[in-house]
């Protein structure tokens, strides 16, 4: 189910992951949840348990407890493996496998079958269906198709599994309306994180890089932003700090062209306001 090690050293894996980037070095507590593959990563800052990273949407290998040093200032005190199982809730979930039509809602149970809140789908710009077992984009309003789920949360890990015919197709972050958003796309050479505001767009991080098996994520902390693709990093922890986007709670599916497919829809909550507090029963 889980693991957890305390007093270890935080100064590399902070940097990458924009937990706590001052002190250069600490200690803390870290913990991961095994799913039926992959697991749930979160670390124990002073704000509470946060979700720094998920490879479970991708993940086809079996992870195992264990303890692993890799720098020379690394430290860990002590390991747990709780005999009581728990996982954490998405805030939403949806792999599409339902027949063909209206996205309608997404579903209710997450990729590793706990309980999760079905979600209205809205089309918000142009049209996007479900088409065989995927999202696809039906028709564009000025180029563009854009899907909201509300889950009520700013702080949202957002990502999906992406297959490209052309333009851009990706997932979108904070949404307000049609002229302020954030998105996560590749557009056949780069991938990139993009924010809109007041119908202005500028690239946040951009990088040339293969989309390859097509995970998209993108992890929000307050203003700081990370992008992944095929759970790599794209750029650096990059910075958004616009008011307006400080306070959407729509996230989903952004398309420039039909026949681009999203598939695997996944939102965690990053923690912000304590979802993973059940976590304190096993580590402290």
């Amino acid at each position: 189910m889980g693991f957890y090690g305390s007093d270890f050293s935080v100064d590399a894996v902070a940097a990458e992951l924009n937990v706590q980037a001052t002190p250069a070095t600490a200690t803390g507590i870290v913990a991961v949840v095994l799913g039926t593959a992959g697991g749930y990563h979160f670390c124990h800052t002073s704000g509470g348990w946060l979700l720094i990273y998920s490879n479970r949407r991708d993940a086809t290998a079996t992870l195992y407890p264990c303890i692993t040093l890799d720098r020379s200032l690394e430290t860990h005190g002590w390991i747990r493996i709780p005999a009581e199982r728990w996982l954490p809730t998405p805030a939403a979930f949806d792999s599409f496998s339902r027949a063909d039509g209206a996205l309608g809602v997404s579903e209710i149970w997450g990729p590793d079958n706990q309980t999760v809140t079905a979600r209205v789908w809205n089309n918000r710009v142009g049209t996007t269906l479900v088409a065989t077992t995927a999202a696809q984009a039906s028709a564009l309003v000025g180029g563009i198709a854009i899907a909201t789920v509300n889950t009520g949360t700013v702080n949202a890990i957002t990502g999906a599994t992406l297959t490209r015919a052309g333009n851009e197709v990706g997932v979108v972050l904070r949404y307000v309306n049609a002229d302020n958003y954030i998105r996560a796309i590749h557009d056949g050479t780069n991938c990139k994180l993009v924010k809109r505001v007041a119908a202005a767009e500028t690239d946040v991080i951009s990088a040339v890089v293969a989309l390859g098996a097509g995970a998209i994520r993108v992890i929000p902390d307050g203003t700081a932003f990370r992008l992944f693709l095929n759970d790599a990093a794209v750029g650096v922890v990059s910075t958004i700090n616009d008011a307006v986007l400080q306070t959407g709670t729509e996230q989903g599916l952004f398309s420039t062209n039909v026949g681009n497919t999203q598939d695997r829809f996944l939102v965690m909550a990053r923690g912000s306001n304590g979802e993973y507090a059940a976590l304190n029963k096993w580590s402290f």
